[in-house]
């Protein structure tokens, strides 16, 4: 049995996150642990959860997308 790769989703339309999380959980070895829109909430969330993936939007209310990965970065 395949590894399963955990998910952190955030994207401050939640359309957006709903469809994503459909089309990512069709795969057997993907399960979506968090969704946020918000970009502080998203930096909590990968710290707390420790996702495989980090599916950012760009524009989050907060802390953007960028940043949030620059700062995960930089922690470790």
């Amino acid at each position: 049995m395949a590894e399963v790769i955990r998910v952190v989703l955030a994207d401050d339309h939640p359309a957006l996150r709903v469809g994503l999380r459909v089309l990512l959980e069709q795969a057997p070895d993907v399960v979506v642990v968090g969704e946020t829109g918000d970009g502080r909430e998203a930096l909590a969330q990968i710290e707390a959860l420790q996702p495989e993936v980090a599916v950012l939007d760009c524009e989050l209310p907060g802390m953007a997308g960028a940043e949030v990965a620059a700062e995960i970065q930089r922690r470790g």
